[in-house]
């Protein structure tokens, strides 16, 4: 295989463009986060909906949730956030190697 003058052209030019793009697409780091106005720890920690429910260990352990946009207020000081949840925020509890069906 010859190599012709176009060809050693097109591959200096591809290794060159190839080296050169570190230099133009640099990482580039973001301010440290202002410290928060916010005071910790005002509320006391929310509890779960209607509590957890705890999978029977007779029958078929089938249980049904609907997952629905919420807002709740994560901070008094702050607006209502918009959130995903399931049906009330309960959780569900079931022992290992037991089948839970949705």
């Amino acid at each position: 295989m010859t190599i012709t003058r176009r060809s050693f052209l097109k591959c200096g030019a591809g290794a060159s463009a190839a080296l050169a793009l570190p230099w133009t697409v640099r990482q580039t780091f973001g301010a440290p986060p202002a410290p928060s106005m916010l005071t910790k720890y005002i509320q006391p920690l929310p509890l779960p909906g209607a509590g957890i429910v705890v999978a029977t260990p007779s029958g078929i352990n089938q249980y049904a949730f609907t997952q629905r946009e919420i807002a709740r207020q994560l901070h008094p000081n702050l607006p209502p956030t918009p959130l995903w949840a399931y049906d009330d925020g309960s959780g569900l509890a079931a022992k290992r190697a037991r089948s839970v069906w949705q």
